[in-house]
Formats: structure tokens, sequence, C-alpha cells
């Protein structure tokens, strides 16, 4: 099984940040894939670090959503943190991974996301901490 974690970061007056990979056609929450013997707040807390070059304190878990394996895809486990930044530095995008990042209000940043991040954060927009099993 692999997994990943994410960080869910609002600013001041309750915007997303969202960050734009150069990988992939859509954004995503920062974070990443959990290493070997890593815990996912660890990894949270390290993909934070790395990605935007800032630290932050990992929270309260807001979803976790695991899915079956099949013939082709192995199962996984992804997890969404609350979090918030514990240092005053300005964000160093991870330029060989990222693109740009932004504080965007919720609505318009779910416009953004891929498909399985939205329907996770529409659970927790609805104030659910929820734990979700899906197929792919």
């Amino acid at each position: 099984m692999y997994g990943a974690s994410a960080a869910y970061i609002t600013d001041e007056v309750g915007r997303l940040l969202i960050v734009k990979p150069n990988y992939r056609d859509y954004w995503h929450l920062p974070g990443g894939m959990i290493d070997a013997g890593e815990t996912p707040a660890e990894a949270c807390r390290r993909e934070c670090l790395e990605e935007l070059g800032r630290r932050v304190q990992v929270g309260k878990l807001l979803c976790c959503e695991f899915r079956k394996a099949t013939a082709t895809k192995a199962e996984t486990a992804q997890f969404i943190f609350a979090c918030e930044f514990v240092d005053d530095v300005p964000i160093r995008l991870q330029t060989d991974e990222l693109e740009a990042c932004r504080f965007l209000p919720v609505a318009e940043a779910l416009r953004l996301l891929g498909e399985r991040t939205v329907r996770r954060l529409e659970h927790i927009r609805q104030g659910e901490n929820v734990y979700l099993e899906t197929r792919w």
C-alpha cells in the first residue's frame, strides 16, 4: 500500500492555498507521498517544507480516503490535515515540481483542483470529519 498526505492551509481571510504541479493538468493541495517509516502527519510536514519552503504545524485530520486495490492499481490511503504556517518566511516554491501557488476562495479553488480532491473538500466543507472508502 502507498499513501499521500496533503495540507489544508488557509490565510487570515479563509482563502485556501493550492499549488500547480508541473506534471499535472490540474491544481492540488500542498503535499505528497508518504515515505517508508514516515507517518502521514510527518509526510505532510516534510512535503510542505520541501514544496513551499515553510514549516507547518499539522493539526486535525480532516479526511482520509482509502482506495482498494484493483488488478492494475495498488491500494492507497490519502490524508488531508488542517495545517498552519509556523514561520513568517515567504513561500519559496520547489520549482522542479511546482509552477505556482495561490490563495483562493474555496469555491474558486474547487474549479481548479482535481475531481478526487474536490470530492474530499466538499465533505470537509460540510463540516464532516470524513473516512471514505472508494474504488479506482
